[in-house]
């Protein structure tokens, strides 16, 4: 079933849906100057706000073929308007750091984001390099297609029937190495937060805007919360989807998480989530394609 706001419940997960520009510009004003005004009243409550973007369309996305970590595609002139849209949301709020991906993609998102916002985010943005997407080696630039027909028992573990050991020809483990790379990325994410907010780092006050992809969005989410590699494609990201989760740097775990861009739902816990992951099914078992993490392809979700 698909809700008003721009979300679909599949087994009690909350995945973001994408929706057209236009339609995510009628909302994104008022959304954005509502959820500011929470961010005001609510920040020393929630602690660090950590805003997980991924980029907008690509040529690719829309022709099927996959990325990975490749830097051959390019915003698509959709790519372009989701872009846009997003920047007016993120326009009315408060960021006080910028991480980005090395990759095009995701670096021109932010910076059309920005220009149609009128200013920049933050005063410097910071690249990561383990905030490029899921390295898919041997199979980037290939069709989805061509990668389903040769190789059908891999790319159902691919497609989520066994992430953890998803294992390409040349004997690379694509989702292990993802998570592993996301636990790094927080580790100096979370060290430099501590060194900024000094002793208020036990409550935090910040907001930091991390611009990346689908596949290393979704482990950024995963390693937050401690879950397992088995939670790929439980939460994938629309083209400049924007998820919300709370993580202060002196914890151990984010304390909880929420969508906030096409549009917003509830907070979510740990347990909560653990929860409704317990009664999801695997996505190989669900029957419809919903292609992901730099796959390609013509769905919304794709990457």
């Amino acid at each position: 079933m698909v809700s008003n706001d721009h979300f679909e419940r599949r087994g009690g997960i909350t995945r973001a849906r994408a929706v057209s520009p236009e339609m995510a510009h009628e909302k994104a004003e008022d959304e954005a100057q509502q959820l500011a005004a929470h961010q005001s009243g609510q920040r020393e409550v929630l602690g660090h706000r950590w805003l997980l973007m991924r980029h907008g369309q690509t040529n690719y996305n829309a022709d099927g073929r996959v990325q990975g970590s490749s830097d051959m595609s390019r915003l698509s002139d959709e790519g372009r308007r989701q872009a846009q849209a997003v920047g007016r949301f993120l326009a009315h709020l408060q960021i006080d750091s910028v991480y980005v991906s090395p990759l095009t993609r995701a670096q021109e998102t932010l910076e059309q984001a920005e220009e149609v916002a009128g200013k920049a985010f933050a005063e410097s943005k910071v690249v990561i390099d383990d905030l490029r997407e899921v390295d898919l080696h041997e199979w980037e630039g290939l069709y989805k297609m061509k990668i389903k027909e040769t190789w059908p028992d891999i790319y159902n573990q691919w497609r989520g029937g066994n992430p953890a050991g998803f294992r390409l020809e040349s004997g690379k483990y694509p989702i292990r190495d993802l998570w592993k790379r996301a636990s790094g990325v927080w580790k100096q994410l979370l060290t430099e937060a501590s060194g900024r907010d000094g002793a208020e780092r036990l409550l935090g006050n910040k907001t930091s805007l991390l611009t990346g992809h689908n596949g290393v969005n979704q482990a950024l989410f995963a390693t937050a919360f401690g879950l397992s590699e088995e939670a790929f494609r439980q939460f994938e990201f629309p083209n400049c989807g924007v998820m919300e989760l709370v993580w202060n740097p002196a914890e151990d775990r984010a304390r909880e998480w929420r969508w906030i861009y096409p549009s917003r739902t509830e907070w979510k816990t740990m347990e909560e989530t653990k929860l409704d992951l317990s009664n999801v099914p695997s996505a190989s078992s669900e029957g419809g394609e919903s292609e992901s993490a730099e796959s390609g392809g013509s769905s919304p979700v794709s990457d």
